[in-house]
């Protein structure tokens, strides 16, 4: 089954039954853990990605929520055929297994740089993750909110204004509403690899 979502609708809910994977055709999506009226961003998962892998071996529900944060389009897919083609075609569950390991890289990536990094690396680490990984470029225009922002980095959308605030009088950015602008590229790469 083809869906399409628009900027804020709901993918998955944390905790309802899954009966299909959700295949990421095109667009961006967060997924976050929600715990009384607050959230933790999970990751940012563009076209390639599956939704729901975590529950294949274990309970069918989903673990956790997921939001579109672009114009989305996505595949789902019954579960128990996912289950069949990974027992019946090694090279599709080859090919599973490896994206679940960047799945995991990435979690202890995160976890890493949450616990010990300081907020300016944690901010550079977002920017160039960003730039690398999603837009593909230096400068791009940016659909996370500031409170994603904020809370990508485990911090308050105060402490981002400040960052970027005090970012862009240093030259390191030039960040206007959603528009970013990476200018300093090696001094970003220092504050994303300086630790404590």
């Amino acid at each position: 089954t083809e869906l399409k979502y628009h900027k804020g609708e709901s993918l998955c809910k944390q905790g309802s039954f899954i009966s299909n994977t959700i295949f990421i055709k095109k667009g961006l999506v967060k997924t976050f853990l929600e715990s009384d009226h607050q959230q933790i961003i999970l990751s940012l998962m563009q076209s390639g990605n599956f939704l729901g892998l975590s529950s294949l071996k274990n309970e069918d529900i989903f673990h956790y929520s997921a939001e579109a944060l672009t114009e989305v389009e996505v595949c789902q897919v019954n579960m128990q055929v996912i289950r069949t083609l990974l027992v019946e075609n090694t090279e599709f569950a080859g090919r599973m297994l490896e994206m679940s390991g960047k799945e995991t890289v990435s979690a202890y990536n995160r976890i890493y740089s949450l616990t010990q990094k300081q907020l300016p690396g944690r901010f550079s680490e977002l920017l160039l993750t960003l730039s690398s990984k999603i837009y593909l470029s230096t400068s791009y225009e940016n659909c996370l909110t500031r409170k994603d922002m904020a809370d990508l980095i485990q911090s308050s959308p105060e402490s981002v204004s400040r960052l970027i605030k005090d970012f862009n009088e240093n030259g390191i950015t030039n960040i206007q509403g959603h528009q970013i602008e990476l200018l300093d590229i090696n001094k970003l790469t220092e504050l994303k690899n300086t630790l404590g």
